[in-house]
């Protein structure tokens, strides 16, 4: 069941994965839009768990709709190095 008033389309939010092991904390951001992502950066829970991310699978096979600039400023590496940025 979809619970999200702004998910009009199949694609316009999915399941984020944040997983960690040793030093290294890497977000796998599905095929989220940006409508999505504003959604998930107003809830603090969400904003924790991607803090200090080290490596971004890109959502949205890297399409513009799926970039977000306040999801680089949320995981406090605003510059996170493009060779840590995992496009598929």
């Amino acid at each position: 069941m979809n619970v999200c008033p702004f998910a009009t389309a199949a694609l316009t939010i999915s399941l984020v994965v944040v997983v960690s092991y040793a030093d290294l904390k890497m977000v796998i951001a599905g095929d989220n839009e940006s409508p999505s992502w504003k959604e998930l950066l107003n809830d603090p829970t969400f904003v924790t768990a991607i803090k200090g991310a080290d490596v971004l699978l890109a959502s949205h096979h890297v399409r513009d709709a799926g970039y977000s600039a306040d999801l680089f400023e949320a995981t406090g590496k605003p510059k996170l190095d493009p060779r840590n940025l995992v496009m598929q």
